[in-house]
């Protein structure tokens, strides 16, 4: 077993940029200036402490590189997300320290690992002025999860250039991703492949299991469990990244956005705001202190 990853960020593909940084800022959060990769798709971002959202758009299919036996094709994945089954929750990505680490680790525990990728884009800086900042992606996948996308990330760059304290103030005091919930029926079936891409064992209950990485709980579980837990119906039979939680400073600012901007919300378990995925692009969204 490698060493244990933290959540690094969060892929949120929608239909509508423009849309979603108003539902994105409706919720409370502040949003980075829009951002266009170079294999045709275009993102903003929502920073948090060491994490982040990133809220994803198709831009451009003429971009979309060719891909070869072994790669694998994030904007053709988050594409045929979108026209499979409609906005949501695509990909889990975990940091990473050192791409070719991470490789041999997934290879030794026996998962599908896929051709290295690396890439550069321009960042909007908060005073207008913009920063090259480039990643490195180690992609992996399980078959019997399609509609579930898995990397690392490691940034290039200085931390400076990429993370910036203007982006990370939220008028709903988020901090934190807290958790992360995949759910669906088979949910047992699948803690192999997690266990060896995040890089620790879970601790398996009897309808869910959790894994505790260096930043953030990966929850893997039924459905009636992930339901229970948002406050709304969000799972189904099929394994899908249903939704995530957000810790933050004051759950009372929280709700006061969510009810001054009209947002469809509940009163979950111990103490949590549910926000309606229908009101978040079919993500469940839980505000925890």
């Amino acid at each position: 077993m490698s060493a244990p990853r933290g959540i690094d960020h969060l892929v949120l593909p929608v239909c509508d940029l423009d849309a979603a940084r108003a539902t994105y800022s409706g919720l409370g959060f502040t949003c980075t200036p829009e951002a266009f990769h170079p294999f045709g798709t275009k993102n903003f971002l929502v920073q948090l402490q060491g994490a982040f959202l990133e809220v994803l758009a198709v831009h451009d299919r003429g971009l979309y590189p060719p891909q070869g036996p072994e790669d694998f094709s994030f904007p053709r994945f988050n594409d045929g997300f979108l026209a499979r089954l409609g906005e949501g929750f695509s990909m889990l990505v975990m940091d990473s320290r050192d791409p070719g680490a991470d490789r041999a680790a997934f290879l030794d525990a026996g998962l599908k690992v896929h051709a290295p990728f690396s890439f550069g884009r321009d960042a909007v800086l908060p005073d207008g002025s913009s920063a090259r900042v480039g990643f490195d992606l180690t992609f992996v996948s399980d078959p019997g999860l399609p509609d579930c996308g898995f990397f690392t990330c490691r940034q290039q760059h200085p931390p400076e250039l990429f993370w910036k304290p203007t982006y990370q103030r939220h008028a709903n005091t988020a901090q934190s991703v807290r958790s992360v919930v995949l759910a669906g029926e088979g949910w047992t079936q699948h803690l192999a492949f997690l266990a060896g891409f995040l890089g620790v064992e879970p601790a398996i209950a009897n309808d869910h299991a959790r894994f505790k990485t260096a930043r953030g709980d990966v929850i893997v579980c039924e459905p009636a469990f992930a339901d229970a837990l948002f406050g709304y119906k969000v799972a189904g039979e099929a394994m899908r990244l249903a939704g995530y939680e957000i810790g933050v400073a004051d759950l009372a600012a929280a709700a006061d956005i969510l009810t001054r901007n009209g947002i469809a919300h509940v009163a979950g378990a111990n103490g949590r705001l549910c926000v309606d995925p229908a009101a978040s692009h079919r993500v469940a969204i839980a505000f925890a202190a």
